[in-house]
């Protein structure tokens, strides 16, 4: 009878670590062969938007700064470098903010300032998990 009870525990103990370990892997992604947790899109943002420190550390530098040349009508390649960039507080109540998922690696935050011509996007990829900023696209007119 204990044998019988013993192997029903097991089972029993084997099924919950089989749908723990299939609920972890959902939120694990391969990248380069390397495990890593996929950082939340919510958390990130509302720490990139009020923590210089953090905002300077999940920056691609130097980025990629697409500024639109009324002159030309086209779109110019700058780069911004780490230490040129100015923190960026985007909680000002000024900007109506969008954000457009584009895949599970890519997001796009649109800042828009009615009335004033400013159409910012800034275009975030999850690189080994991590959400940093890699591109800003300036179509301001």
């Amino acid at each position: 009878m204990y044998k019988n009870l013993s192997l029903l525990i097991f089972t029993y103990w084997l099924m919950a670590c089989e749908q723990r370990n299939s609920t972890h892997k959902a939120n694990i992604e391969k990248v380069n062969n390397v495990q890593t947790k996929t950082e939340d899109l919510e958390d990130f943002l509302k720490k990139f938007s009020s923590n210089k420190e953090f905002q300077l550390s999940r920056i691609q530098f130097p980025l990629k700064n697409k500024v639109y040349n009324i002159d030309t009508g086209q779109l110019e390649v700058l780069f911004i470098l780490k230490a040129d960039w100015k923190f960026s507080d985007f909680n000002n109540k000024l900007y109506s903010k969008k954000v457009k998922k584009e895949n599970a690696k890519k997001f796009i935050l649109n800042i828009q300032i009615a009335e004033t011509g400013v159409y910012v996007d800034y275009i975030f990829e999850l690189i080994n998990g991590e959400w940093s900023l890699t591109t800003i696209m300036d179509e301001s007119t």
